[in-house]
């Protein structure tokens, strides 16, 4: 899929998360599934109307807890848009347009409403109250699904994995990266950390 071209006025912004432990297993349909879950670093970086050559508009990082896969990679996407949010607000400027690109599908498509799940529903949540404020300041915002080798990307990816050092940069605030036990399952067909996904029509 080719890149949204950006013009002056509108904002390129990427975001992504990375899982400082090893995998965890869950049932899932009654089969072993693998899922990384435990201390999340995120990282997001964006440029204003000008070519990502240049220095950034706006770039973070941040320790967002303990979270899976998923659940990490959307509260880098609301930290990012926060971000853009503060910074229109801050400079007393209009943002006509916030491209934010992701490489994960899961966040891409509920951003999109093309899908929807059962465990993300706060976080889906937050990210459209993001955007409803934006929106309200007359930004529109736009989710667009990245590869991982994107150039761009790459950077806020680099940032992630570099976030466990350059933030949590004494030894004690580092929690472990051991993954916690699972949660007992609710009930004896699904689990509270299933991931289910189903497509909105």
């Amino acid at each position: 899929m080719p890149e949204i071209a950006i013009a002056p006025g509108e904002f390129a912004l990427y975001s992504d998360a990375c899982i400082r432990a090893g995998w965890r297993h869950y049932s899932v349909g009654g089969k072993p599934q693998p899922k990384r879950y435990g201390p999340a670093m995120g990282a997001w970086i964006g440029w204003l109307g000008c070519p990502p050559r240049t220095r950034p508009t706006v770039a973070g990082q941040a320790y967002l807890g303990q979270h899976g896969n998923n659940k990490a990679e959307y509260v880098a996407a609301i930290h990012a848009l926060q971000a853009v949010l503060v910074h229109a607000r801050l400079k007393q400027i209009a943002v006509e347009r916030v491209v934010l690109r992701v490489d994960n599908e899961v966040v891409a498509k509920t951003l999109k409403h093309e899908w929807a799940t059962t465990d993300l529903t706060p976080h889906r949540v937050l990210a459209e109250e993001t955007k409803a404020e934006m929106e309200a300041a007359g930004t529109k915002v736009e989710i667009q699904q990245v590869s991982r080798t994107n150039h761009e990307f790459r950077r806020a990816h680099t940032m992630s994995q570099q976030a466990w050092d350059q933030v949590l940069v004494k030894t004690e605030w580092r929690p472990p990266k051991k993954p916690p036990e699972p949660a007992p399952a609710k009930s004896s067909s699904t689990s509270g950390d299933e991931l289910i996904i189903f497509q909105l029509p």
